[in-house]
Order: structure tokens, then sequence, then C-alpha cells
């Protein structure tokens, strides 16, 4: 554990790194916690392991057992993810919209790694196919918000592990496969965040999607989440109902995400 000496800094901050081989592109960005004002200690966990939701377990688990070292928040980010440099630091920036919100989940809104334009952050209609924010849609919604069908994603997570429920969930990936109307045989998939989403919502916590932190999401091309590109609206999966979407400061929005397209694709995500 390392220690900072200064007596506004109360966040011992656990980070994990899972990642299906040895490396990840965010060792700038963690550098950069040498710079918060935030932080009193900062431990670091690196999982390397093809099993996606033994690895994220594992993680869970590690920063389970550090609590007894004084850990109070745990961040788990993606091998692929890197928040972008900013002032203050993206981890005072995170820390400080989860406390403006009283959340106990906050999640950075993640482009998928595609020309959709779609999101990993989702509105809960469906179990298999929701509907996904796309990077427009998360330009017209507060900077962080919540809502009760609030799906997030887990690329960039910061969790308040200071309360008992931390013990009571764990990630996993539920999937079917289905035929449709034309006898054809389709997979689908409950991803392991928008499972984890679903469990703490279950439990009545407060879960958060932010776009106050810029991300680069890398892959063949980074996907820079200030960015707009894409479908307005994610015209593979239907929305019919009307959301209430909550700011930090309160505020309340209806939003109705009309989809002129009526067939309903694969809805499994890509991270």
């Amino acid at each position: 554990m390392v220690e900072a000496h200064d007596d506004q800094k109360n966040v011992v901050l656990g980070i994990a790194v899972p990642s299906y081989g040895p490396g990840h592109v965010s060792g700038g960005a963690l550098l950069k916690l040498s710079q918060s004002k935030r932080l009193k200690g900062v431990a670091f966990f690196e999982m390397t392991g093809s099993i996606l939701t033994a690895s994220f377990n594992t993680c869970w688990c590690w920063a389970l057992n550090a609590r007894k070292a004084g850990l109070t928040h745990f961040l788990l980010m993606h091998a692929d993810i890197k928040p972008e440099n900013m002032d203050p630091p993206w981890i005072d920036i995170m820390l400080g919209e989860m406390e403006k919100a009283q959340a106990d989940v906050l999640s950075a809104i993640v482009p998928i790694k595609d020309a959709r334009g779609v999101t990993s952050t989702a509105l809960d209609t469906n179990k298999w196919h929701p509907v996904r924010i796309t990077q427009k849609q998360a330009k017209t919604l507060p900077a962080t918000w919540t809502c009760d069908q609030l799906l997030t994603n887990t690329g960039l997570m910061l969790v308040d592990f200071r309360k008992p429920w931390v013990e009571k969930v764990c990630f996993h990936i539920n999937d079917e496969i289905y035929a449709d109307e034309n006898g054809e045989w389709k997979p689908s998939c409950e991803p392991e965040d928008w499972n984890f989403a679903r469990q703490c919502h279950a439990l009545g916590l407060r879960v958060f999607a932010t776009r106050a932190v810029e991300i680069n999401h890398f892959g063949a091309h980074v996907w820079n989440s200030k960015n707009e590109w894409g479908w307005d609206i994610d015209e593979q999966n239907t929305a019919k109902s009307e959301f209430l979407i909550t700011g930090v400061d309160g505020s309340m929005q209806m939003v109705r995400f009309e989809n002129p397209k009526k067939e309903v694709a694969n809805g499994a995500q890509e991270s």
C-alpha cells in the first residue's frame, strides 16, 4: 500500500486491472494518481486470465480482503481503457461525482469499439436486448445521472467499499440460444456488467453513470468518449417506454428513445 501524507486525503483506493494477457494501456493515467488531492493510499492488483468473470471475481475478492488494510474504495479498470489526463485528476473527478450523487456505484460511459456509436451503458427494457445509450444521446443527458432502469458497464467502475452489500454480489454471465419466428437459431447473452447492475438495483443501491471523465477505449482504433459518431439511437434494440433520468443535483427529465426499426438483433455487447 502506497501512503500519502495529507490530513485532507481520506480515500484508500484499490485498483484492479483484469486482462486476457500481460499489459494494459492505463499506465499514464495511473501515474496521474500521484496528483490526487483525495487519495490517502493506493493499492494495485493485476489479474491475467481468459475467463472474464473468474478474473473479475478474483479482483473483487482481492478488494474485499484488502478492507482489513484500510481499503475504502475499489476501481475496476479494463486493460483497454485509459482515462484522459484532466485537471483535476480523473480519479478526483470520479470521487467528487460519487460524493455529490451519494452513489454506491459510479460507472463511466464507454463507447463500444465499432462504427455504430453505441455505448455499453443501457436502459433495462429487456433481459437480453436492452436499449443502449448512443454517444449522441449521452451528450443530451446530465454529466452524471441515474435511472431505475440504468444498466452500467464495468470498463471504469468506482465502488464505495465501506458497506456490507459488497459481500453479496459477484460477476457472472448468462447465455441462451433460441429459435426466432423464422426458425433460425440465434444466441443471446446477458453480459457481466448488465447482470451486475441488476444485482445492485435488486439490493436497492444507488447506481450512477457519468461522462464527466473522458475515456479512450483502445482496439483497432482509439474510441474517445467525447466524440460523436454513428447512430442517433440504438437501431438494434427497441425502447417503447419513457425513462425518468435524475441528475446529481436532483433535477429530473423524462426521455423517450423511439426506435423506427422493429427488428431486434442479438443484444450481446462487445467490450
